[in-house]
Formats: C-alpha cells, sequence, structure tokens
C-alpha cells in the first residue's frame, strides 16, 4: 500500500520566558500558531503529518514534543519570532537551471542527422 506524500510539517517555535511552559506550536508554511495536536492549519489548510524541530531538525510526532524537542532540547514559549518563509523544494539556488549533458546530446544528435540528410541524396 502506498502512503501519501506528507504535505506539511510543524514547527516548534518561541521563547523560553512564559509561566505556562508549554511549548507554542506553528504552521511552517503560514506561521499561524496551531494547537500541539492539530491535523490541519485552520489559517492555510495544510496538512501536518509530524512536527520538525525549528533548531536542529528532528522530525517525530507531536506528542514526542510535549516539552519541547527531545533531541536538542529546544522548546518555545511565548511570541513567534519573524517569520521565515520556507524555500521551495525543487527550486535552484543560481546558475543554469540545465545540466551541460542536455546541450550535448541534442547538438550531437542534430550533427548526426544534418550529416545523414547530406550525404542521403
Amino acid at each position: 500500500m502506498r502512503r501519501i506524500i506528507l504535505l506539511c510539517r510543524l514547527c516548534s517555535l518561541g521563547f523560553l520566558n512564559s509561566v505556562d511552559k508549554k511549548p507554542k506550536f506553528y504552521c511552517q508554511y503560514c506561521n499561524a500558531e496551531v494547537k500541539q495536536n492539530d491535523r490541519l492549519c485552520h489559517h492555510c489548510g495544510r496538512f501536518f503529518a509530524s512536527v520538525k524541530c525549528a533548531a536542529c531538525g528532528y522530525t517525530a510526532d507531536s506528542k514526542r514534543f510535549s516539552r519541547g524537542c527531545p533531541v536538542c532540547g529546544y522548546a518555545v514559549y511565548g511570541t513567534v519570532p519573524a517569520f521565515k518563509p520556507l524555500k521551495k523544494r525543487n527550486s535552484q539556488s543560481s546558475g543554469d537551471p540545465l545540466p551541460l549533458w542536455m546541450y550535448v546530446v541534442p547538438a550531437i544528435l542534430l550533427t548526426v542527422l544534418v550529416g545523414v540528410m547530406l550525404f542521403r541524396q
């Protein structure tokens, strides 16, 4: 059975200066605050499959983040810091988006085709 590709994760973000000492969770796509066990973002509608630590990148079920990140201890309480939009997954940073072979192979094929057409007559 195939699994559905996960569309979104949650980030635990915030500051350690709150009285309630419960981590707050934010949608990493729209930065809206969500509850720990929410399955969908109420603001942008993205599906939450897991929680991703904003500090170390550890990903797990939201229950493991009840007191912050179980790996690095990062837990954020209070207000959310400035929103940083995510980079697109398949975006290239700079330079030519196509590899060199994508130019060489068609050039060779075109040269061979022209040669065959010229010497055929």
